[in-house]
């Protein structure tokens, strides 16, 4: 792998991060290849961010990203890497396709439960059932 990007020229030309997390392994390791921190709003080709300051990028917010602009992270994407969120998606997404006719399409989705809060349906599909599995 090269430490940067080539020019027409056939020049090495060092990447330009941005990032909000100054102790951890990756910034070692962008530094160490050469790659050139930024302090810049947007003079930048990657963005290394903790969760909570990706949140700029949101579609509702007026900061864009430029074609060759990078993230880490995906505004939103708490909707599918909390898993609380993403069986609410899941279901939404379950209860569209059955309106559809097309239940049978989300058949590899188990009946999932997000306690306390959902406690009461999963006793009562315990005791009908004899057990969880």
């Amino acid at each position: 792998m090269s430490s940067g990007r080539e020019t027409r020229a056939g020049n090495r030309r060092r990447i330009r991060f941005k990032t909000t997390m100054h102790n951890c392994i990756a910034l070692r390791v962008m530094q160490q290849r050469g790659w050139q921190e930024v302090e810049e709003d947007y003079d930048w080709e990657l963005f290394w961010s903790d969760v909570h300051s990706i949140g700029v990028f949101s579609e509702f917010s007026h900061s864009k990203l430029q074609e060759s602009q990078k993230l880490n992270h995906f505004p939103r994407h708490v909707e599918l890497t909390r898993k609380d969120l993403m069986v609410k998606n899941m279901k939404r997404a379950s209860r569209a396709l059955e309106k559809e006719g097309r239940s049978a399409e989300m058949d590899f989705f188990p009946k999932t439960y997000i306690l306390p809060s959902d406690y009461g349906l999963f006793r009562e599909e315990f005791n009908r059932v004899g057990g969880v599995w």
